[in-house]
C-alpha cells in the first residue's frame, strides 16, 4: 500500500498539534504550496520544500519519499550500513529497553527473534484467518504456572469477528478454567489490559495466571473460574502485572 506526501503531513500536523498556517510559517514554505501538499495536488514537491518540512517535524526527508513507510514511523534512526530509516514510537521503546538490558539478555532476545523470524510463514494470512504465537508454560508454580519457563509454537487459525484482534494465543494448562475452558482449549489474546470482571493473563509475582480480575476499592482479586480453585486476594507487597485480555477460544485451528 503507497502512502502519499498528503498522507504522511496530515499525521504529523494532527500529531503535533498544527494548522496550515502555523506549518506554513514555521517551515517558512507559501500556504499556497502547503495546502497543494495536504490536498495531493503537488504530489512531487521541490526538495527546499520537503527539507523545510522534514526539519520542522524533525523526521527525514525520506519519511516523505518512500511510499512504503507508515505514517507513524517518524523517528529516525541512524545506521551504518543503511544510513538513515525510520521507526514507530513502539519500535523506539523497544530499542531503548533492548539497551538498557545486559548483553547476555541481549543476546537471548536476539535468539528469540531470530528464532520466531525464522518460523514465519512464506505465504502471508488472508481474510479472517490468523499467525499466531501460541504460549504454554509446562512448570506449575504455586498458583499458576512459572513465568520464566515459557514455551510458545505458531498456529494458523481461522478466527471469527470476536477473535479478530487477537495478538496471541494461551494453551490453557490444569482445570481452574473449567467449566467453561478445559485443558488444552487455546485461548485469543488482545494486547489491552483487563477490566473489572474480565478473563485476563496476569503475571502475580512471577507466575502467570489466567483469572478474573476482581477491583473494588482498595481489594483487588483474582478469582478463578473453576470453583475449586480459591480465589487470589492481592497484597500491597505483591507483584501483579496483566499482559493480556481474553477474547475467547479458538476453535478452528492448526499447528506450524
Amino acid at each position: 500500500m503507497k502512502i502519499s506526501i498528503a498522507d504522511k503531513l496530515s499525521y504529523l500536523r494532527q500529531r503535533d498539534h498544527l494548522t496550515a498556517e502555523q506549518i506554513a510559517n514555521r517551515a517558512k514554505v507559501p500556504l499556497s504550496t502547503l495546502n497543494k501538499l495536504l490536498t495531493g495536488v503537488t504530489k512531487n514537491p521541490s526538495v527546499y520544500t520537503m527539507a523545510q518540512l522534514a526539519k520542522l517535524f524533525d523526521v527525514p526527508i525520506l519519511y516523505f519519499l518512500e511510499e512504503d513507510t507508515p505514517v507513524d514511523c517518524d523517528i529516525r534512526l541512524y545506521s551504518a550500513s543503511k544510513a538513515i530509516c525510520c521507526a514507530s514510537e513502539c519500535e523506539f521503546q523497544m530499542i531503548q529497553r533492548f539497551r538498557a538490558l545486559p548483553p547476555n539478555e541481549q543476546n537471548t532476545i536476539v535468539a528469540i527473534l531470530n528464532e520466531l523470524y525464522s518460523k514465519l510463514p512464506y505465504h502471508p494470512s488472508k481474510g479472517n484467518e490468523r499467525l499466531l504465537l501460541c504460549y504454554s508454560a509446562a512448570v506449575a508454580g504455586q498458583y499458576g504456572r512459572d513465568a520464566d519457563e515459557i514455551d510458545y509454537f505458531h498456529i494458523r487459525a481461522t478466527l471469527p469477528p470476536s477473535l479478530i484482534k487477537a495478538d496471541y494465543a494461551v494453551k490453557v494448562l490444569g482445570r481452574s478454567l473449567e467449566p467453561i475452558y478445559p485443558p488444552g482449549t487455546l485461548l485469543a489474546v488482545c494486547k489491552q489490559t483487563a477490566k473489572h470482571d474480565q478473563l485476563g493473563i496476569f503475571v502475580y509475582n512471577n507466575e502467570g495466571i489466567v483469572s478474573r480480575y476482581y477491583q473494588k476499592g482498595d481489594l483487588t482479586k483474582l478469582i478463578a473460574p473453576s470453583r475449586d480453585i480459591p480465589s487470589i486476594i492481592v497484597g500491597e507487597n505483591d507483584s501483579l502485572r496483566c499482559v493480556g485480555t481474553v477474547l475467547g477460544a479458538i476453535r478452528s485451528y492448526h499447528r506450524l
